[in-house]
């Protein structure tokens, strides 16, 4: 997204679409889209041997809940919620319209042959939604990896907008295959 965006990018979790890669990102001297070099770089680490996950945002764009306002969570001045302090980003409403668009987002990444996802806050979304998207991917790809976001030791950052708030047992329980905690205590 670009508006209210902090500095010329904007935040890294203010998604603007589902499925499709910021155009920023194409190199304008291949006559390839974004989505073909994208591929070409997985299907060269494949050949390294190495796998290859992507982040999936736990939360979209200021622009696009103008655009979508029935996507996003309210405050009680029926405005979209902001999460923490990025002027950014908007807090997604766990419900149809998100488990559509996200399987959109497993479909792309799928495609261009990505091995996994790292699941941005998981624990902001239900076990329930988690493990209706982790078997649609699994459908397509047995292997597909789901690593989770989470932490024991945090405490709901969106308390006041969501009513659930997932633990990592019921994470696991939805299939994802681990997790992993704050960076900043990373040795831990």
């Amino acid at each position: 997204g670009k508006l209210k965006a902090l500095g010329t990018k904007g935040s890294l979790y203010s998604m603007d679409s589902f499925d499709s890669i910021n155009p920023e990102f194409d190199d304008l001297k291949d006559e390839r889209n974004v989505k073909e070099e994208a591929k070409e770089f997985v299907d060269k680490a494949h050949e390294l041997n190495m796998n290859v996950i992507v982040d999936m945002p736990g939360c979209a764009s200021y622009d696009m809940s103008l655009r979508k306002p029935d996507w996003f969570e309210k405050t009680e001045n029926n405005e979209s919620q902001i999460v923490a302090d990025w002027t950014d980003v908007r807090q997604l409403k766990i419900g149809a319209d998100l488990i559509k668009n996200t399987k959109l987002f497993i479909d792309m990444v799928q495609d261009i042959g990505f091995d996994g996802i790292r699941a941005d806050v998981a624990a902001i979304k239900t076990p329930k939604f988690w493990s209706e998207i982790i078997k649609y991917a699994r459908n397509k790809n047995p292997d597909f990896l789901f690593l989770a976001e989470a932490s024991p030791d945090w405490t709901n950052p969106s308390q006041n907008t969501i009513s659930h708030y997932s633990s990592i047992e019921e994470l696991l329980e939805a299939g994802f295959d681990s997790y992993y905690g704050s960076w900043s205590d990373f040795k831990n």
